[in-house]
């Protein structure tokens, strides 16, 4: 009887799919994530900072397919958004989670902020939560916004 070298049968059986029809991948693909068309720009005026991020103007921008990009004195990157509410209502709350990017030591970050409407329309404050991957809650934080909608937008 002839014997099979172990390190073959390993090498074999880590090649082999266990399941029909499917195939045993290599490394992942590549991402890559386009912003769709702009559809809502928060400018933001924090009141209260995050002390690592002490930079009191922010621009928050919304893209159609649920992707963000925030740019401020210090930071400028990334990521995806689910909306709790509609752009303009009284009150809607967004959740964040960015994609990791030296603004964050290359790693993800959660942010919840609530956005509630004053009397002048597309204007009004909010408040935001958030928390790093490591599991760091970072204190809240407020401020003052006012919204940009692009004609045409959905």
């Amino acid at each position: 009887m002839a014997s099979i070298p172990a390190l073959f049968v390993l090498t074999s059986l880590a090649a082999t799919s266990f399941l029909p029809n499917v195939a045993v991948a290599g490394a992942p693909a590549p991402i890559t994530v386009q912003p769709a068309a702009p559809v809502a720009t928060y400018h933001l005026h924090y009141r209260k900072l995050y002390d690592a991020k002490p930079f009191p103007n922010a621009t928050l921008m919304h893209y159609a397919n649920g992707v963000y990009r925030i740019t401020s004195e210090g930071e400028d990157h990334y990521g995806v958004f689910v909306a709790q509410g509609n752009v303009g209502d009284q009150s809607s709350t967004i959740h964040y989670v960015s994609l990791p990017s030296p603004d964050w030591g290359n790693r993800t970050a959660y942010h919840q902020l609530t956005f509630i409407t004053g009397n002048a329309e597309g204007s009004g404050l909010f408040v935001q939560n958030a928390i790093t991957d490591t599991g760091e809650a970072i204190a809240q934080q407020n401020g003052t916004f006012s919204l940009t909608i692009p004609k045409g937008s959905p």
